[in-house]
């Protein structure tokens, strides 16, 4: 992908927590080195298993969370795709994910 046709580039994107309480307070890593480049139009899907960093890493490109290091650069607005209509309500969450621009449509 050149420059001029990404919507979104994430470079070397690092994030870590700090866990225990001193003195055996120490760093947990979630991303290291994370790079992403998304083109107009593009579908992804980013599944991993629980405490992976999924959310972490959403946070981070659409800015609810700083990286510890690495950047994030989009050209216009970051939006979602609801999921599809033919999904039952009942696999619907029952309260708004906090990465949503809009609640689910209804049935």
């Amino acid at each position: 992908m050149t420059g001029h046709d990404v919507l979104l580039q994430a470079t070397g994107i690092e994030k870590s927590y700090r866990r225990g309480t001193w003195p055996s307070r120490h760093r947990l890593p979630v991303l290291r080195g994370v790079d992403l480049a998304l083109a107009p139009g593009e579908v992804v899907g980013l599944v991993g298993e629980n405490g992976a960093g999924k959310s972490t890493l959403m946070k981070i490109l659409v800015g609810a969370l700083a990286p510890d290091a690495g950047t994030v650069v989009h050209a216009g607005r970051l939006g979602h795709c609801p999921r599809p209509a033919t999904a039952p309500p009942a696999c619907w969450p029952t309260r708004p994910s906090p990465l949503a621009s809009t609640r689910p449509p209804p049935c």
